[in-house]
């Protein structure tokens, strides 16, 4: 009786170990499923994330162009019959300064409105951006300073050790402006706002792939 007692117990006990290795084997692998759908979902919204912010910064390149076409059609021309030379300068801008694209073709957009002058305002752009490197404004502040200096006002130049005639030609402010701080963007040139700018492009390109499906979805 003794022995058939002995046996039942240990029969109770390896089964008891047996359940025992089942629920923490459960257990375990309910906390692996659990971990891999977070890192799933992570992922997931990790994904529609980065879409969600290319998408955006191609919107809003979209909407400076826009705005800079605006300004072009006002004076008789437009970005789709300009677009090639405007590229060159801005591209040209974004390869030797810390001024993206965007940035570039924005002081454009605002030289143009001041000015009314497509030729003048696209030589201006490097002027500006020269400017706002060598006083440490930003760069739509000097473009509204060039700007104006180019419509004849002149007097707020004066500030920056810089004395021109009220009656002087768009041609001659320009050549004073870059005489004083021709170089000054390229010198502060600063890599790491130069990488920044090129991957800023390259979400704009995935942007710009991804934005019709998005338009037609809205």
């Amino acid at each position: 009786m003794a022995n058939a007692i002995e046996i039942l117990l240990k029969l109770r006990d390896e089964a008891s170990a047996g359940l025992d290795n089942i629920s923490k084997s459960t257990k375990s692998l309910g906390e692996s499923v659990k971990a891999s759908s977070k890192q799933m979902a992570f992922m997931g919204g990790a994904i529609v994330g980065a879409i969600g912010l290319a998408v955006k910064a191609a919107q809003e390149e979209e909407v400076g162009i826009n705005k800079l076409n605006q300004a072009l059609v006002l004076g008789g021309k437009s970005y789709e019959g300009e677009k090639a030379a405007i590229e060159a300068v801005v591209a040209a801008q974004q390869r030797k300064t810390n001024y993206g694209d965007g940035e570039s073709r924005e002081s454009l957009q605002r030289l143009i409105s001041i000015t009314g002058d497509y030729g003048v305002s696209l030589k201006a752009v490097s002027v500006a951006a020269d400017l706002a490197a060598a006083t440490g404004m930003d760069l739509n502040a000097a473009s509204l300073l060039v700007g104006k200096a180019l419509a004849g006002e002149v007097g707020s130049l004066s500030r920056y050790g810089i004395q021109i005639d009220a009656a002087a030609k768009p041609i001659e402010v320009l050549a004073a402006l870059t005489k004083q701080f021709g170089g000054s963007a390229a010198a502060a040139a600063n890599p790491v706002s130069q990488l920044k700018n090129r991957m800023g492009d390259m979400v704009e390109t995935i942007g710009g792939a991804l934005l019709p499906m998005v338009n037609k979805m809205a």
